[in-house]
């Protein structure tokens, strides 16, 4: 089980924007921006994901935002699968 301060580990990325998804309907549709809009793709696999080393994973370092992860707490580590 996580620890309360981190993060949960982000399940999907968007096609367009590259925006992390948790607890998502995968295919759905993801509103980026008023013009542009893409999809939810799965990224489940073990290695998909890597801790951000900068916050440990919490998305906050020194009470503000990570700039390492932009406050995911997560990076993409491997590509999504098509």
């Amino acid at each position: 089980m996580p620890s309360e301060n981190k993060r949960g580990k982000p399940d999907a990325v968007c096609t367009a924007c590259g925006a992390y998804g948790r607890n998502v309907v995968m295919n759905e549709d993801h509103r980026c921006s008023p013009r542009k809009r893409g999809a939810w793709r799965s990224m489940l696999h073990p290695d998909d994901w890597k801790e951000c080393d900068r916050c440990g994973g919490t998305g906050r370092r020194a009470g503000q935002r990570c700039d390492g992860c932009a406050g995911e707490g997560w990076h993409i580590a491997r590509r999504a699968r098509p």
